[in-house]
C-alpha cells in the first residue's frame, strides 16, 4: 500500500491509500488509521471505507488540529487478518490567504 495526503483543510483531511490485492483471501474492510503520536497501530482512530476492492481510497477524517503533526497507515482486513501499510505523516499547517480577516474561521484559508 502507498499513503498519499490528498487534501488538506482548515481542520480536516483527505487520506488515502492503494491496495494492489490481498495476498491470500477476500478483502472484507479498508481504511485508515491515523494518529497525533507516532507508531500509529489499531487502537488509533479509524476512517473505514469498507467494501473489497482493491487501487485507490480515499476517505475524509475531521479533527485535524492546525499545527499537528498527524501519523497515519493505511489497512486492509481479510481473512488472515489485518495489515498495515508503512506510516506516513504530515503536519497541518493552512496558509492564510488575506491580509486581513478572522483567524478562527475557514473563509480566507486555503
Amino acid at each position: 500500500m502507498c499513503l498519499p495526503l490528498r487534501a488538506l483543510g482548515l481542520v480536516d483531511a483527505v487520506l488515502g491509500a492503494t491496495i494492489s490485492g490481498p495476498s491470500t483471501g477476500t478483502i472484507s474492510d479498508r481504511g485508515i488509521y491515523w494518529s497525533t503520536t507516532s507508531p500509529v497501530d489499531e487502537t488509533g482512530n479509524v476512517a473505514s471505507l469498507g467494501g473489497s476492492a482493491t487501487g485507490v481510497f480515499t476517505l475524509p477524517v475531521s479533527g485535524v488540529d492546525r499545527g499537528t503533526t498527524i501519523y497515519f497507515k493505511g489497512y486492509v482486513t481479510n481473512e488472515s487478518g489485518t495489515n498495515l501499510s508503512e506510516e506516513g505523516s504530515f503536519t497541518n499547517i493552512p496558509i492564510f490567504t488575506a491580509l486581513s480577516g478572522n483567524w478562527e474561521t475557514g473563509t480566507n484559508w486555503m
